[in-house]
């Protein structure tokens, strides 16, 4: 039996990388975990990827509010040339607001947020993953 292929969703910051994981329909973001942005991160992502055929990354691309390449793209492009000979379909995702979505999100859930930094990377992580789902069962 093949096992069904997931995407994970990334939202990728210069102290901690948010990853949100797919259901096998392709269907629903879920958190998954908070890394910290170190040398072992890529590899943690890529077990991670192996683990739970994953076929897809949608990271987060941080454009500035007019749309336009924002002055951390250039460290997100270095990060996404790092899977560059994994065989995996990369999606460069507008995250313009996902953080804010995600501490919106954990506030309505009772959650305080902003105590917890981790859980609002892989929120957003999730928003993001969530809002590229959505698109392409829409399109």
């Amino acid at each position: 039996m093949m096992t069904e292929e997931r995407i994970m969703g990334i939202d990728y910051g210069s102290v901690r990388i948010g990853i949100a994981i797919s259901d096998p329909t392709k269907t629903l973001a879920t958190p998954l975990i908070t890394l910290e942005n170190n040398r072992k991160a890529v590899s943690t992502i890529r077990k991670l990827v192996e683990e739970r055929s994953v076929s897809t990354l949608v990271i987060g691309y941080p454009l500035n509010l007019k749309g336009q390449r924002g002055i951390a793209v250039d460290k997100v492009d270095e990060f996404i040339k790092r899977f560059r000979n994994c065989d995996l379909e990369i999606i460069r995702w507008d995250e313009r607001f996902s953080t804010v979505s995600a501490m919106e999100l954990l506030h309505q859930a009772g959650v305080k947020p902003y105590k917890d930094k981790a859980r609002i990377d892989r929120s957003a992580a999730a928003v993001i993953l969530q809002e590229y789902l959505d698109f392409k069962k829409n399109n």
